[in-house]
């Protein structure tokens, strides 16, 4: 499981609707969309892709800290994949907090946080803490801002990439830029995700 067999299960081509659509009618989350359905897909691949890596290089283990000793024993090919995979997991997630913002007028950072911890357990990839912000109150202008780059673009990649980002709620988009996750979302996810996404916003 990883990027690429996130490709090969949901192809870029009007199939991808019906897949996605059935996988909508079994999900326990009522009012999810099917482009953060089909995130949450690339969430979970990426999560599998980077535990795959992992038990290449390491077998048998269950807990891993990615310190730089672990990370210069994985040859530069793999570690990019790592990399990608971990960004498909921040991505996935964001889509879908960015979905319950405009549902609910509100980020819920803490609920963010316990979504990524939970995909990156025993990866020790880094914790996510809701400290000193645990729901973000977003204003009517804020609102509006995040309104309209969804009316621009309902696939919510927009959100991603320069033009939107600043739409973002503020905790959130504080996440991405650290270790300049936004920038490898923006190169190796968005591509894909967008090639796809388009058919379920028709």
């Amino acid at each position: 499981m990883s990027l690429e067999t996130f490709c090969t299960r949901f192809p870029a081509n009007p199939e991808v609707r019906t897949s996605i659509a059935s996988m909508q009618r079994i999900e326990t989350q009522e009012g999810k969309s099917l482009v953060a359905i089909l995130a949450q897909q690339l969430a979970r691949e990426g999560r599998d892709g980077i535990r795959e890596t992992l038990n290449k290089y390491f077998p048998g283990n269950t807990m891993f800290e990615l310190d730089q000793k672990i990370l210069e024993r994985i040859p530069a090919e793999d570690k990019q994949k790592m990399f990608d995979n971990y960004a498909a997991i921040v991505f996935g997630l964001a889509v879908v907090s960015l979905e319950r913002t405009l549902v609910n007028g509100e980020y819920d950072h803490e609920d963010f946080c316990q979504r990524y911890n939970l995909a990156t357990g025993g990866m020790q990839l880094g914790k996510a803490e809701a400290e000193d912000v645990k729901v973000e109150k977003l204003s009517h202008d804020q609102m509006g801002q995040m309104y309209a780059v969804i009316k621009k673009d309902k696939t919510f990649t927009l959100f991603f990439e320069q033009e939107g980002i600043q739409a973002a709620p503020h905790v959130l988009r504080q996440f991405l830029q650290e270790k300049n996750t936004i920038l490898n979302i923006r190169k190796a996810i968005l591509p894909l995700y967008k090639e796809r996404a388009r058919f379920l916003v028709l």
